[in-house]
């Protein structure tokens, strides 16, 4: 994400904020400090299977885990790859 400060005035936001990286070795989407995270799975080449989100108590109610379901699906979407989100208190928003 683009980072919003400058000239307009408007305050940056914080780093957890900011940015999610893909670590695509390690097949996760996380915080630039990783400490949350989502976890996939490739179980075939079209289908990305979202096994896993943790953000941790000190972080909770900032967006974090819908910003990190968005990098997956967004990801998964560049070539178009169905998503199966198997955590059960996934909640897919369109």
């Amino acid at each position: 994400m683009a980072n919003h400060g400058g000239a307009d005035g408007r305050e940056a936001a914080p780093p957890e904020v900011e940015s999610i990286v893909w670590m695509e070795e390690a097949r996760r989407f996380e915080t630039p400090d990783g400490e949350a995270f989502l976890e996939y799975r490739l179980p075939s080449p079209a289908v990305m299977d979202v096994v896993h989100t943790y953000v941790p108590r000190s972080k909770r109610g900032r967006g974090l885990a819908a910003r990190l379901c968005d990098a997956a699906f967004a990801c998964a979407s560049s070539p178009p790859a169905p998503t199966s989100p198997t955590r059960t208190s996934l909640a897919i928003r369109r």
